[in-house]
């Protein structure tokens, strides 16, 4: 008889499902049964990837940011929130694991979804949650917290490098007393999917994550072409399934909404540079094809502001640019910075953590 798995999914923007697709493809390759689950954009990517499979909807809790520099008030604004979503999600899968006799639950930085009744796997690349300057002081705190939450599963899975040379710097390599696997990074793109010669996109800008900070930066990207003289023929992907309703035409931008990972490895290949934010599943599929990339930090956001700075100093194909500063002349300037550079990717540690359970 099959192993039943559960793999779910957090619904803050698209990275942890995209990220996820490897996980299930794994736990398919080992003859398990999979359910999927997760709830909004994130859950429905998820199951367009793998509609031959089932899926259930979680209970929903949708993360809000400012518009501003800081993310600080937004995020504490929503903690008596998050635990409440914590405490559901906790309830709601203990029934389900009981109800359906899943064996393995697979969490991919949901919080909530630990259950003595089964084997549980947390996955994050964030062990170490970074906290801005004006509440730093609580970065121990956090820290401990996190490091509490995990515990209650039977082991976390970190999709990073184990050594020195790796993608995420301090937050995936802090001092805890955790059981923790390093699964490598995770991509959907095949490793030989590298950039093809005949070039047809200047820049290829990608937009992903949490609103209204999505749209303030589509906002930024259109104005650029409002110049419309000497233009370089660039590709908008951006990253919902909402219609454009701007009518203006941008004659050197050709825009999209929502793509399919092959489609989106397609348009990689003949785009000459990457413009998305440094949110650590673009950041994974990018070195996975040695892509070069301009990384916008949300701002305020911590996580995505480290990872900028880090990967712009430790990598030559990567480079960072504040959003406010995005001009064609700070563009321009980055993208010739940069240069392609071969990171090895090894999948057979995925496979072995998979085996392993």
């Amino acid at each position: 008889m099959k192993k039943k798995v559960l793999v779910a999914v957090l619904n803050w923007g698209l990275g942890h499902a995209v990220r996820s697709i490897p996980v299930v493809k794994a736990f398919l390759d080992h003859d398990y049964e999979v359910l999927l689950g997760g709830n909004g954009s994130s859950g429905e990517l998820l199951h367009k990837e793998f509609p031959q499979l089932r899926y259930v909807e979680f209970p929903s809790f949708e993360m809000k940011y400012s518009s501003g520099k800081s993310q600080v008030g937004a995020v504490f604004l929503s903690l008596p929130h998050l635990f409440a979503s914590l405490w559901k999600d906790h309830r709601f899968v203990c029934h389900l694991v009981k109800e359906e006799g899943i064996d393995v639950v697979f969490s991919d930085n949901r919080f909530g979804l630990y259950c003595k009744n089964c084997h549980t796997v947390y996955m994050t690349h964030q062990l170490l949650i970074k906290m801005p300057g004006p509440v730093s002081f609580l970065e121990p705190l956090v820290k401990a917290l996190h490091g509490y939450l995990i515990s209650k599963y039977d082991e976390c899975w970190v999709p990073d490098f184990s050594d020195m040379k790796n993608l995420a710097g301090d937050l995936s390599h802090p001092q805890m007393n955790l059981k923790v696997r390093y699964v490598g990074p995770l991509s959907r793109f095949p490793k030989n999917g590298g950039i093809a010669v005949s070039l047809k996109y200047k820049f290829l800008f990608i937009l992903s994550g949490i609103e209204p900070q999505r749209s303030i930066l589509e906002k930024k990207i259109l104005n650029l072409f409002e110049e419309r003289v000497g233009l370089p023929s660039c590709l908008l992907v951006r990253g919902v399934e909402s219609p454009f309703l701007n009518d203006t035409v941008y004659p050197n931008l050709k825009i999209e909404n929502v793509l399919s990972g092959e489609i989106l490895l397609g348009l990689l290949q003949v785009s000459d540079c990457v413009v998305c934010r440094s949110g650590y599943t673009s950041i994974m599929e990018l070195a996975s094809i040695s892509h070069k990339a301009v990384l916008i930090p949300t701002p305020g956001q911590t996580e995505q502001e480290y990872l900028a700075n880090y990967l712009s100093s430790q990598y030559s194909m990567f480079a960072s640019v504040n959003q406010n500063d995005l001009s064609w002349r700070v563009l321009i300037a980055a993208e010739k910075s940069l240069t392609e550079e071969f990171i090895n990717f090894d999948p057979s540690l995925l496979e072995e953590v998979v085996e392993r359970i």
